[in-house]
Formats: structure tokens, C-alpha cells, sequence
């Protein structure tokens, strides 16, 4: 008898399933690994109650879509780019598919299962308090060595440390007795499971040279290949991302034929395996590629970087700095905050809310009622002092305006990178790589298509400082106070 699929509709690639092994028009061995007991772990269950765009829902109500969904699209993904997406192996004149080299290599499982996993280290609000100090500081203390959600994520799938040994106890207590997390399924699972290479997963995930160190597979020179698959400059989680966001916020700036454009993809594998993996685009595909970055600049400017996701941002980060800090005890700070760091949205709402802390209560009640502070403006950090510690020193003097509630009259949100000097974007915008496949041009050299880039990565090179107040703030008498202190540093005014 056949084992039944686990299927989820999906509104961007209708129906993904999962069965015993990895996708194939073929039956499967009883020994596959399977991955329904890998969808069903506690790990799983806590991404469907993990918002992808943070508290930016609260400015667009529709963009509920959540971390599961996201995972389980990259794995939809996967299965269209193994069919799509060509491989050339230098010195060979055939064109190989991806599944076919895959399969060669013995990277398949580690190819899927890195889509499948990349996201299982994200805390509640998704990126929102991956920067915040407080928190950063507090689950150092606890013992993690790197506290990114990549590296977190790593850490559940190793089993061995403060973050796993925690979830091990949460988990059975927030899903039942019976619950498996991914730890007890790599252990429990025999045959293909304990052979796949754990290490080259980690290294997907993080992109940290440790993993790749530690792979001892003779697969290892082609890591960097599927890396860039998973990981890199246009990858799966990227194009999913990017394509889910647009779909489900309403603002359908990206609304493009995905299997097409991954039709246009060439990878050719480095002949050194130090060399650079090089990625290359048909001339059909250069529009797909470009339309696709230039719609992520839109759905930031208009969901991410607008003043109420920013201030709603802003407000949260403050509750959790307020809450961690009202703890008192480092040994208790730190094992709060893993504990934080394996909430579900919901979950990490209600314990700011609960809080002793009339400012952090006040705070919590406001970002459920779904009341962002006013923003005031924002002003860019062109023209900074060599030693701007001063000048924010007295900046964060206005946060410690401290109103009867506990709650501050004064928020301010510094973008990252904002006391830095300019810098040029070594993220999405660095396209070099991205090759047109006949001219051997970089997509950012490509003559329709300059212009727009160079324009990007000058706009990209601005940090702002955005300053919010609550009503019945004396907001002209504050806008004095700061605009006066700004215009003494010489740093333009952008309103």
C-alpha cells in the first residue's frame, strides 16, 4: 500500500508534497530518508507561527505568510531548479541539468535539505531583533558562540549545546509529549539520513568556512556551487522571498515567470576548488534577474523601510531592551534569552506585555493595539564627525525622556551602518558574479541596466536616523532640540 503524501496548497506553486525521499517520478526505496517526519518536527511546527516580515503586517495586513511557508516553497523551489537550471562542467561540451549533477556529486539530500533548514534558527519577529545589543549580549553570555538566526539554526540541527538542550525541554511542552525535534529525527533515522552530510548543510545555512572545513566528503570541492544555490547572491530563498513578499503584501511589485527564469541560469563549477563559482544569464534571463532586484527595492522601500514598520520596529526592540534589562541578573538574562530566541511571535508578544515593567507593558499593549509612534523625520549621515560618539551619546539622551508610564517620549532607530562611513553594498547588489552569458558582461555592467544599479548602490550607501514621538509629545519644541543638534554636525536634514 502506498504511504499517503503530506501536501500544503500553496498560492505561488500550488500543490508541494512530501513523501518518503526526495522528489522523483520514480518509487523509492523504504530505507529514504523521510522527510514527512522531518516537516512534522517541533522545529517546523514553530515556523507556521513565525510571520516572515516581522510586525510590517500590522502596515499591511495581508502579509501574514509565515517562515513554514516560506521553507516549504524553497523546497518547491529546488524541485523546479533541479529540472531547470544547466550545469557546465569546465572541459566538458555537454550541458548538464542540475539533477543530473546533483546526483553525480551526492549533494542531492544536502541540496534539499539546506532550502528545508535554512530558516529554522529565526527567532519571533523575524529579523526585527536579530541587531538588537541587549539581546546579542545576553545570549553570548548564555554560550552561543555565533548568535545569528543562521548559525541558531545550526545549533538545533547539531543537538549539542545551550540553544538545543533548551528546545529539547520547550518543545514537548508546547507540542505535546510526542513531539520529535530534528535532533531526535537525524539520530533515529538509519540509512540516508545518518549519511548525509551534516556539515555541508551547516555551511549552506551560514556560509561559515568552518562547516566547509569539517566536510571530509569527496563532494567537498563542489560545496561552493550548491551554496550559491541556497545561499548566495540570486538564490532560491532569495527568489522565494522576494516573490512571496510581493504576493502576499498586496504591492505585487515582483510578479515574474519563476521556472522561465531559472531556464535562463547556467553554473559552471570552478576547475580550482578555491576558484569562483561562476553564474551566468542568457540574455532572456537578464530582465528576469534585474526586474526580480529592482522589485526587492520596492517591496523595502514601500513594506520594510516605511516610517510605521520602522517605528512599530523600533518600539519592540526598545520593549525587549527594557524587559531584559529590568531581569537584573546576567544568569538570568541569558537563559530568558535563549528562551526568547525559541518563542513564536505570539508567544514573545504576550511576555512584553505581561512584563513588570510599566514601559515595557505600555509598549506591548500599544504594538498589539496597533499604534506605531508618529515619526518626527529622518535625516542621513552624510557629513558625520571623525568621532561621532558624542553627538550620539547626546542623541540617545532624548530616549531617557522617560514619561509617567516608563515608556520614553523619544524613539530613535539608527539604520545599520549609520555611524559607519558610506560603504558599498556587498549584498545583492554586489552582481559580478551574475554573468550575460555571450558577452561575458556582469549584470550590473549591462548596458540597459547600469544606470539603475549605479543608482542603487548610491542610495544604498545612506543610513538614516529616524526619530519618533508619542502624541502629546511637544513634538516642535523636540524637532528644535534635535534639528538644532544635527545641523552642528553638518549632517543634512532630510525631512
Amino acid at each position: 500500500m502506498k504511504e499517503p503524501l503530506l501536501e500544503y496548497y500553496d498560492p505561488l506553486y500550488e500543490t508541494i508534497s512530501f513523501e518518503r525521499g526526495l522528489p522523483s517520478k520514480f518509487p523509492v526505496d523504504s530505507d529514504l530518508l523521510d522527510v514527512r517526519e522531518i516537516i512534522r518536527c517541533a522545529e517546523f511546527a514553530r515556523l507556521a507561527f513565525l510571520r516572515q516580515v516581522g510586525l510590517a503586517w500590522l502596515v499591511f495586513p495581508s502579509a501574514t505568510h509565515s517562515r513554514f511557508a516560506h521553507s516549504i516553497g524553497c523546497w518547491a523551489l529546488g524541485r523546479m531548479a533541479e529540472s531547470e537550471i544547466k550545469v557546465r562542467v569546465q572541459g566538458d561540451r555537454r550541458i548538464h541539468s542540475l539533477s543530473k549533477w546533483l546526483k553525480f556529486m551526492g549533494l542531492r539530500e544536502e541540496f534539499y535539505l539546506g532550502l528545508l533548514f535554512h530558516d529554522i534558527g529565526h527567532g519571533p519577529l523575524s529579523h526585527v531583533l536579530e541587531h538588537n545589543e541587549h539581546f546579542i549580549a545576553a545570549l553570548k553570555a548564555a554560550g552561543l558562540k555565533e548568535v545569528d538566526h543562521e548559525h541558531r539554526g545550526t545549533a538545533l540541527l547539531e543537538g549539542e549545546n545551550v540553544l538545543a538542550k533548551a528546545w529539547r525541554q520547550i518543545a514537548p511542552e508546547r507540542y505535546g509529549a510526542d513531539i520529535k525535534t530534528l535532533a531526535d529525527v537525524r539520530i533515529g533515522m538509519k540509512s540516508e539520513l545518518q549519511e548525509v552530510c551534516l556539515p555541508a548543510i551547516c555551511y549552506f545555512m551560514t556560509s561559515d568556512l568552518n562547516y566547509l572545513a569539517k566536510c571530509n566528503h569527496p563532494h567537498k570541492a563542489s560545496l561552493t556551487v550548491v551554496k550559491e544555490l541556497v545561499s548566495g547572491v540570486l538564490d532560491l530563498d532569495r527568489i522565494d522571498h522576494y516573490s512571496r513578499d510581493s504576493y502576499f503584501s498586496g504591492l505585487r511589485q515582483i510578479n515574474m515567470n519563476v521556472r522561465g527564469f531559472l531556464s535562463k541560469l547556467y553554473i559552471t563549477p570552478p576547475a580550482d576548488p578555491q576558484g569562483e563559482v561562476r553564474i551566468s544569464l542568457t540574455e532572456d534571463g537578464v530582465s528576469f534577474a534585474a526586474n526580480l532586484l529592482f522589485g526587492k527595492v520596492q517591496i523595502l522601500r514601500t513594506m520594510f523601510r516605511n516610517s510605521k514598520s520602522i517605528a512599530l520596529h523600533a518600539m519592540v526592540n526598545w520593549a525587549l531592551s527594557a524587559y531584559l534589562e529590568y531581569l537584573g541578573d546576567d544568569a538570568v538574562r541569558a537563559n530568558t534569552s535563549v528562551k526568547i530566541a525559541l518563542m513564536e511571535d505570539d508567544q514573545f508578544l504576550q511576555l512584553i506585555t505581561d512584563s513588570q515593567h510599566a514601559g515595557c507593558r505600555y509598549m506591548g499593549q500599544r504594538i498589539r493595539a496597533m499604534r506605531s509612534y508618529l515619526c518626527l523625520g529622518k535625516w542621513q549621515n552624510d557629513g558625520l564627525p571623525e568621532n561621532p560618539s558624542a553627538l550620539r551619546e547626546a542623541l540617545d539622551s532624548f530616549m531617557l525622556r522617560i514619561g509617567p508610564d516608563g515608556a520614553p517620549a523619544v524613539l530613535m532607530h539608527y539604520d545599520k551602518g549609520f555611524w559607519d562611513s558610506p560603504q558599498d553594498s556587498y549584498d545583492w547588489l554586489n552582481t559580478q558574479r551574475l554573468r550575460v552569458e555571450d558577452s561575458d558582461v556582469a549584470l550590473s555592467e549591462h548596458a540597459e541596466y547600469k544606470n539603475n544599479f549605479e543608482h542603487l548602490r548610491e542610495s544604498a550607501r545612506v543610513k538614516y536616523l529616524w526619530v519618533f514621538l508619542r502624541e502629546g509629545t511637544q513634538a516642535q519644541a523636540v524637532e528644535k532640540e534635535i534639528s538644532s543638534l544635527l545641523e552642528q554636525n553638518i549632517i543634512k536634514c532630510k525631512s
